[in-house]
């Protein structure tokens, strides 16, 4: 018999470690953005011990077996106040969903969020819609009746990692071999001097965090107030989650130095197979370098020379940069469910007219788009 907690306060939900990075080892959804590393860190970039958790958990036999990191949140529709529980991840999330080992596990887990009270809406957004989770979230949904509405959510180009590098470079088409041997390597081989750098040691954090701070406050995401000391909890998300995942290899820094300044830098999450983009700024003044591209090159073949199968999920929308280095799409849904009350109901038949309000806006086509 599986019984099922509720855990809301901050010291609760940290006892959870151990037992939740288990359950999640050999999961299809196992990957450093579900790991509890890397909900700790966002929790505690938005301000504990208030911040308002509503983590449901499954337990057989004091063993954990399923979680729902779930939210609350406060919003307004049309002016109208609405409570929603939501996942737990910010807008640097690649995806969420719900964790569990079998579909018996996710039926209760669901029967347990539909019996909570204080909401109107449940929004999984951006769960991958080929996941065995998602497919059984949408098959409860069906079989118990229940109104809901499915969006588009992310559609995230990815490359599969195999063989060697000069392989993959002579599957590219001969305009994109041009254009990476003649504009990015010749023209970054024309600086006066230029260096990568790995960085994989939380020692080498304080002044990885500067270098990210600099490019990113010269970049064009600066002109929009979308750099990362623009963005409020930015910096804390970075700084509180960032040293914990070098030291357990949940991350991986590039920075670019040309002609003695930092002119970009490359922030992914990696997990064993699995490497996800994040972020990657640079310097506009640096642009005839065209450093976005050349710091993917040498992430890209970094890995093909490691040997080893893996893939590069460049994340979020597929932007014109990114399908130039990958066409395979990973799609996501965002799916909305109402509660039984008034309100649910009624915003459900308003859908329509709201749809533009759950929809994230358009992620401008330049080198290095905010995933």
């Amino acid at each position: 018999m599986i019984k099922y907690e509720t855990i809301e306060t901050y010291d609760r939900f940290r006892e959870l470690e151990q037992p939740w990075n288990e359950l999640l080892t050999g999961n299809p959804l196992e990957d450093s953005f579900m790991r509890h590393e890397w909900f700790d860190g966002w929790i505690r970039s938005r301000g504990v011990p208030d911040y308002p958790i509503c983590i449901v958990t499954g337990w057989r036999d004091g063993q954990l077996v399923s979680i729902a990191p779930l939210q609350r949140q406060k919003t307004k529709m049309k002016s109208v106040p609405v409570k929603t529980l939501s996942f737990l991840q910010s807008t640097i999330s690649p995806r969420c969903n719900f964790i569990t080992t079998s579909g018996d596990e996710l039926e209760g887990l669901l029967d347990t969020i539909r019996g909570l009270g204080q909401w109107d809406l449940l929004v999984a957004e951006n769960i991958e819609e080929k996941q065995p989770a998602t497919k059984g979230f949408l098959s409860y949904l069906q079989e118990n009746q229940l109104a809901h509405n499915i969006a588009d959510g992310f559609q995230a180009p990815y490359l599969d990692i195999s063989g060697t590098w000069e392989e993959h470079l002579e599957s590219m088409s001969g305009k994109r071999r041009r254009f990476i041997r003649r504009e990015c390597i010749r023209k970054l081989e024309s600086a006066e001097d230029y260096s990568f750098e790995l960085i994989t040691s939380p020692a080498d954090w304080d002044r990885t965090l500067k270098a990210m701070l600099e490019v990113s406050g010269r970049s064009w995401k600066a002109d929009n107030g979308t750099a990362i000391g623009q963005v409020q909890g930015a910096i804390d998300f970075y700084t509180m989650f960032t040293p914990v995942a070098l030291e357990r290899d949940m991350v991986r820094i590039w920075l670019l130095k040309i002609n003695g300044q930092y002119a970009g830098f490359d922030y992914y999450l990696h997990w064993k197979t699995s490497n996800t983009g994040v972020r990657s700024d640079y310097d506009k003044d640096f642009a005839f370098y065209h450093p976005g591209e050349n710091l993917k090159l040498a992430i890209l073949k970094n890995l093909f020379d490691e040997g080893r199968l893996c893939q590069f999920d460049f994340g979020g929308v597929p932007s014109n940069y990114k399908t130039k280095w990958a066409r395979e799409i990973r799609r996501h849904l965002t799916v909305t469910v109402p509660r039984g009350n008034l309100l649910g109901k009624a915003i459900m038949l308003w859908k329509n007219r709201l749809a533009p309000m759950f929809s994230r806006p358009e992620v401008p086509e330049e080198e290095e788009s905010v995933t």
